[in-house]
């Protein structure tokens, strides 16, 4: 049964979605399982961090003792990211996937609520390049965006080169650069300091 809409979904061939993440309700576009291994989970028990116990332990701190930044390597650190993403793409429909062996991706949560607060997805070259940056939506505005994206800039892009790319930034993007010092602003432009921008892939 769809936990958004209440409708009974059958579990075969014409349900599963084009991502090859789970099973999709017809109503409402809602995942009602996603696949893990042979199995299929329901994705609400996926976002539970106790679904995947190891996840703080692993974690880096981000500027204060709550929130923990995790490099995802394991199959469930991976699924944890994939509805991350579906309730991105939720949002904006030109939104794409990671691809796990082109890409690093990172999750930030909350080890004391215990809850995911987002995701950060970048390529790695000779610079470090910022693809995806998001917050779940009920934990913006509260500077989640603005940490995440300070400490990756100091534990991933520069140590490899002093300026960063970022992908295609949108508006919201654009601002979270301009006030971390990133980008500033000539005319009607924005203009890049500590990065510079790049097309999407």
């Amino acid at each position: 049964m769809c936990a958004n809409c209440g409708r009974d979904v059958a579990l075969i061939p014409s349900t599963f979605g084009m991502a090859g993440l789970g099973f999709i309700c017809g109503d409402c576009s809602n995942y009602v399982a996603v696949l893990y291994g042979n199995r299929f989970v329901n994705p609400r028990s996926v976002l539970e961090v106790k679904w995947n116990p190891s996840v703080i332990r692993r974690g880096k701190q981000v500027f204060s003792t709550e929130r923990r930044f995790v490099t995802c390597r394991t199959a469930k650190d991976f699924l944890v990211l994939k509805v991350l993403q579906a309730v991105v793409k939720e949002e904006d429909g030109r939104f794409l996937f990671a691809r796990p062996k082109e890409q690093w991706a990172g999750l930030l949560l909350d080890s004391k609520k215990r809850k995911y607060l987002g995701f950060l997805v970048w390529t790695e070259g000779e610079y470090a390049v910022l693809r995806q940056v998001f917050v779940v939506e009920d934990e913006r505005r509260k500077g989640h965006g603005e940490n995440l994206v300070r400490f990756w800039v100091e534990q991933f892009a520069d140590r490899m080169h002093q300026k960063f790319g970022i992908e295609s930034p949108n508006e919201q993007a654009s601002r979270l650069h301009l006030k971390l010092g990133h980008l500033k602003i000539e005319g009607d432009s924005y203009v890049g300091i500590k990065c510079f921008v790049v097309s999407g892939m």
